[in-house]
């Protein structure tokens, strides 16, 4: 198992894991595909979740390679997202088109952002997000026995 970890988020656009960008997703421990509650939304998903799994050889797992992180607007919630797509969702972040706007646009920011529902949220995240990437991580490094003792102990 690799000794020095780093988290590293990487966009990869609405073109997704084509050209560069497919090594980038292929040697990731996650590849996480943000999704909207929202029929539009969950309906453009699907096309992207399928080439996805072809990149990545997924197979529908709780230790897959593949996410979502679901943006909680519209009327799809977590279930009905994992059911439509066949993913698991990993995280899901509240829907703040100002607080995002900080983010990706450089929108200014008042003192309360840091500690708004969107920044919040998105520390609440992490846990998941990597137990997720450390599971695939695991599944991929250990050997059989070592993967079963591993099971055996979480299961105590």
């Amino acid at each position: 198992m690799p000794t020095l970890a780093h988290d590293v988020i990487v966009d990869l656009g609405r073109s997704g894991a084509y050209g560069p960008s497919r090594v980038l997703a292929q040697r990731a421990d996650l590849v996480l595909l943000v999704v909207r509650g929202t029929l539009r939304s969950v309906n453009a998903a699907r096309g992207r979740i399928g080439m996805l799994r072809q990149v990545l050889r997924v197979i529908r797992s709780s230790h897959a390679a593949l996410g979502i992180l679901l943006i909680a607007e519209g009327t799809y919630g977590h279930r009905e997202v994992e059911e439509a797509l066949e993913t698991r969702v990993v995280a899901t972040l509240p829907c703040r088109p100002g607080e995002a706007a900080v983010l990706s646009d450089g929108a200014p920011q008042d003192r309360r952002f840091t500690k708004g529902p969107l920044l919040r949220a998105a520390r609440e995240a992490r846990t998941p997000i990597r137990q997720q990437a450390a599971s695939r991580r695991q599944r991929l490094y250990l050997s059989p026995m070592q993967q079963r003792l591993a099971e055996v102990r979480r299961a105590r």
